[in-house]
C-alpha cells in the first residue's frame, strides 16, 4: 500500500533539513510522475530546484501554476507569482483569499513577504504578526526557507527576518515595540560613526544595506560627485533653493547642517510618494524618527539613520565625523540622495 502524499513530502522535507536535496527532489519528482496534477509536489520540486541553484528549471515549473484558475490552486498560484517575481500581483491574489476567511499560517507568511518586496512594510508586519498568532514557526533549512533565501539576497533576508522575531515578540508580550528591526538597521550605521579604527570594513557593511554596489566608487571623488549633484538641483525650479543653500553649506564643511538639510528633503519626497510605502502623508509627518525609520524599506531607513546621524551626532561620534575624510562624507550624503530616489522609482515601477 503507498504512502498518502502528505507523508511523501513530510519525508521530502526531513531529506531538505538534512541537507539531501537531490535526494528528496529526486523522490516527490517520481512520486509526481505518478500524480501529474498534484500541484503540491509540483511546488516542492521547484523549491528544491532552487535550492540546486537550477533556477531555470523552478521557474518552468511555477509558470504554468502562476496562471491556474482551479480553486484548489489558489496559495499555490500566489507562490507561484511571488516567486515569479510579480510581487504586487500575488500580494493582491493572497488578500483575495484571505478574504474569504481562506488563513493558513504559511500564507500569511509568504504574503508578508510579497508585501516586503512590494516596500510595504507596515502590511509585512501587521501579516506576520497574524502568523506568529496562528503559532506559525519559520524553520531554518526547509523547502520553504529555500524560496525566502531566493527572494531576499544579501542584507534583505537579515532584515525580515528582523520583523519576524518582532512579530513574535508582539504576540509574546502583548506590545507593539520593533526593537530587533531598530537595532539591525541602527548598529551598522553607529559602529560606522563610532569606530575609526574600523572605518574602511564598517564602510563596506553601510555601503551593502544603501544597496549602492558599484556606486561605492563615487566616495573617492565624493565632494565633487555631490557638488555636481547640488548644481543640478538649482537648475531645477521646484528645487532651486534647496541647491544653493545645500552649495553653500557645502563649500562651508557644513556637514552636520548639510545631512539635515538633504533628510529634510527627502522625508518631504516621502511624504509625497507615501503611497508607494502604503502610508499616509500624515502618519509620515506625525511620527517620530525611530517610528518612521521602521515603517520604511531597508535602504531607504538606512539613508535616513546615516543622515540623522550625521545631523544629529551623539558626542562621541562629533569628533570622527568632524575627522572623517570629506570626500567619504560627501559622498555618502550623495549615495543618500540616490538611494532614495531609485528605491522610490523601483518601487513605483
Amino acid at each position: 500500500m503507498t504512502q498518502p502524499i502528505s507523508q511523501n513530502l513530510h519525508a521530502a522535507e526531513e531529506l531538505v533539513q538534512q541537507g539531501k536535496i537531490k535526494q528528496a527532489c529526486s523522490a516527490i519528482e517520481q512520486l509526481s510522475a505518478q500524480n501529474p496534477d498534484n500541484h503540491l509536489l509540483r511546488v516542492f520540486i521547484a523549491r528544491c530546484y532552487l535550492a540546486l541553484g537550477n533556477t531555470e528549471q523552478a521557474l518552468r515549473i511555477y509558470t504554468p501554476l502562476s496562471a491556474a484558475k482551479q480553486p484548489e490552486y489558489a496559495e499555490t498560484r500566489c507562490e507561484a507569482l511571488l516567486a515569479l517575481g510579480k510581487y504586487k500581483q500575488a500580494l493582491q491574489d493572497y488578500e483575495g483569499l484571505f478574504k474569504q476567511k481562506i488563513r493558513p499560517a504559511e500564507a500569511l507568511f509568504l504574503a508578508a513577504l510579497a508585501a516586503y518586496k512590494c516596500g510595504v512594510i507596515i502590511k509585512a508586519r501587521l501579516l506576520l504578526k497574524q502568523a506568529a498568532s496562528k503559532e506559525y514557526e519559520w524553520e531554518e533549512n526547509t523547502s520553504l526557507d529555500v524560496l525566502v533565501y531566493y527572494l531576499l539576497p544579501g542584507l534583505e533576508f537579515t532584515d525580515f527576518e528582523q520583523l519576524y522575531l518582532d512579530a513574535g515578540d508582539q504576540v509574546e508580550t502583548r506590545t507593539e515595540g520593533y526593537d530587533n528591526r531598530w537595532m539591525s538597521l541602527n548598529i551598522p550605521v553607529y559602529e560606522f560613526l563610532r569606530t575609526p579604527a574600523n572605518q574602511r570594513q564598517n564602510l563596506a557593511q553601510v555601503l551593502d544595506l544603501l544597496g549602492a554596489g558599484e556606486l561605492g566608487r563615487l566616495l573617492e571623488n565624493g565632494r565633487q560627485e555631490l557638488d555636481n549633484m547640488l548644481q543640478e538641483m538649482t537648475d531645477l525650479e521646484t528645487d532651486a533653493r534647496f541647491g544653493l543653500e545645500a552649495l553653500k553649506l557645502l563649500q562651508e564643511g557644513h556637514f552636520p547642517e548639510l545631512a539635515g538639510l538633504i533628510m529634510a528633503l527627502l522625508l518631504e519626497q516621502i511624504s509625497r510618494d507615501s503611497a508607494v510605502f502604503g502610508l499616509e502623508a500624515e502618519f509620515i509627518n506625525a511620527s517620530q524618527f525611530q517610528q518612521l525609520v521602521v515603517a520604511l524599506p531597508l535602504r531607504i531607513a538606512t539613508a535616513l539613520l546615516l543622515l540623522f546621524s550625521i545631523a544629529k551626532p551623539i558626542t562621541h561620534n562629533q569628533e570622527h565625523i568632524q575627522k572623517m575624510d570629506e570626500n567619504i562624507l560627501a559622498g555618502l550624503l550623495a549615495l543618500c540622495i540616490m538611494t532614495c530616489n531609485r528605491e522610490i522609482k523601483n518601487l513605483q515601477n
